[in-house]
């Protein structure tokens, strides 16, 4: 319509001058006609006014002043009228395929917002209960735990989308609540809510009833225990609290774990390595990606009713192959297992399994400190006592001397045999049984008990430092419960 009037008013008082010609943007595909200004036709726009100040008002919004600029402002809610589309005709409405193009992007970049989609860059991503899962299994690996641990996504939605993320040091039923009353749908703690999984989920106290209170409360429940507490961050908090001076590890333990090989090509060696890091294997310590790799000579005879990918049915083959082998965690071995067998191109892959054990490498138990001079154990208890604001329990001679100490977040009995070979006169921890206590004092060692729950609060700072990482999680959805002790002393 528009365009017939614009031809028709050419025919009937000529061509426009050049001298008052507009320039409009080649995104707005305006006819020819249109593109002159109102002085630029003969008529003098008496002929069609409405058209030529539609016109008038395409071009405005194509090149707005301050003032239309401002006007445009105002008008980005949807209520544009003339926005010079004039494939609609009135140019009351976009037309569809202008309204497509304003969409990707191809119309001038001034006309009005709702036009156009919006690209913001600062766009919020959705962050869900697996991120901040992956976050705490990649800064504190699971294969780092005992065999008896629980860890990691216990309870909750891993799809769901996070609110907030509330740390703690025990998934009580008063950290649940506060989690949820504070706007938080996760909850990441140091110890996991239950150890063995409880036969029935039924509101109470004990394990079954915080699983209860937090499925009733929508809190998904995250936590990293031993694989934390072998963290070698997690071994210096206590000793730089305390003002002593770390050494080295103490914990001299074998680490269980799986050697995967694979027998595979040289062609497709890289691609089985790949799929199997992707699966967890090949990740020793602090390092990623180890792997031995072993040139060979593969034979075999493939049968009457296989497809080789690699010779001839019924007849010998020899073809070069290469022995990779990578480690694993245990409860990763199935998975890296399914992957190597997935990228191999073979129909019948060799695939084999060893249970090995290994040194453990910086990520151990216990530190051993030096002390300063002429520390007795009595003020050694003075200074544990005031640091973490405890009443701390101690075995052994006030005024012994300390060289030096070792330190141990939780229960840490089963250090003791280790805590005397490495030359401590002291241990600092959590608590340790009678019976074990009774039998390191027999033996010289000195024992200062702070709590298990105060010798690992700490630890939650790791674990706050941890979610953070998590991209696109806002810094002030992160909340910490205050330290305090579960118990108390007269």
């Amino acid at each position: 319509m528009v365009r017939r009037r614009a031809l028709r008013c050419v025919r009937r008082h000529g061509p426009p001058g050049p001298r008052e010609e507009v320039r409009s943007p080649p995104q707005l595909r305006l006819p020819g006609a249109l593109r002159r200004g109102r002085r630029g036709c003969r008529c003098g726009g008496r002929a069609h006014r409405g058209l030529h100040r539609r016109l008038a008002q395409a071009r405005r919004r194509a090149l707005p002043g301050p003032r239309a600029a401002a006007r445009l402002r105002r008008r980005r809610r949807g209520r544009d009228r003339g926005l010079g589309c004039t494939r609609s005709g009135r140019g009351r409405l976009p037309h569809r395929r202008c309204l497509r193009r304003a969409r990707r992007g191809r119309l001038h970049p001034r006309l009005p917002a709702a036009w156009r989609r919006k690209r913001r860059k600062d766009r919020a991503v959705s962050v869900t209960v697996a991120h901040v899962e992956r976050a705490i299994a990649d800064a504190f690996p699971p294969e780092r735990a005992e065999g008896w641990d629980r860890g990691g996504l216990l309870v909750g939605d891993p799809a769901a989308e996070v609110t907030g993320v509330y740390v703690a040091l025990d998934p009580t039923l008063e950290a649940i609540d506060a989690a949820a009353d504070a706007g938080c749908n996760v909850l990441v703690t140091h110890h996991p809510v239950y150890l063995s999984a409880p036969e029935r989920i039924v509101p109470g106290r004990g394990p079954a009833g915080c699983v209860h209170r937090a499925l009733t409360r929508g809190v998904a429940l995250v936590n990293a225990h031993t694989n934390l507490d072998r963290s070698p961050e997690g071994q210096l908090l206590l000793p730089r609290a305390l003002g002593l001076e770390p050494l080295s590890a103490i914990e001299r333990s074998l680490l269980p774990t799986r050697l995967v090989t694979v027998w595979v090509p040289e062609s497709a060696a890289s691609a089985v390595t790949t799929a199997m890091q992707a699966a967890g294997a090949g990740r020793i310590g602090e390092y990623r990606g180890c792997s031995f790799t072993g040139n060979g000579i593969g034979a075999f005879t493939p049968g009457e009713s296989s497809a080789p990918c690699i010779g001839t049915p019924g007849e010998p083959t020899l073809t070069p192959e290469v022995r990779v082998e990578m480690v694993c965690a245990p409860q990763s071995a199935g998975a890296v297992v399914a992957a190597a067998t997935a990228a191999h191109p073979y129909e019948e892959p060799l695939v084999s399994v060893a249970e090995v054990q290994i040194a453990r490498g910086a990520a151990r138990m216990g530190m051993l400190c030096e002390a300063p001079r002429d520390m007795t154990l009595s003020s050694l208890a003075g200074l544990a006592s005031a640091t973490f604001s405890v009443t701390a329990r101690v075995w052994g001679d006030p005024e012994a001397h300390i060289g030096r100490v070792a330190t141990a977040t939780g229960s840490s009995g089963s250090l003791v045999g280790e805590v005397l070979a490495a030359g401590a006169q002291a241990l600092v921890c959590g608590e340790v049984r009678y019976h074990d206590a009774l039998d390191a004092v027999a033996q010289g060692l000195s024992i200062v008990e702070i709590g298990h729950d105060m010798s690992e609060w700490p630890l939650t700072s790791l674990l706050a430092d941890a979610v953070r990482s998590v991209e696109g999680l806002a810094a002030d959805r992160i909340m910490t419960a205050p330290t305090r002790a579960a118990w108390w002393t007269v």
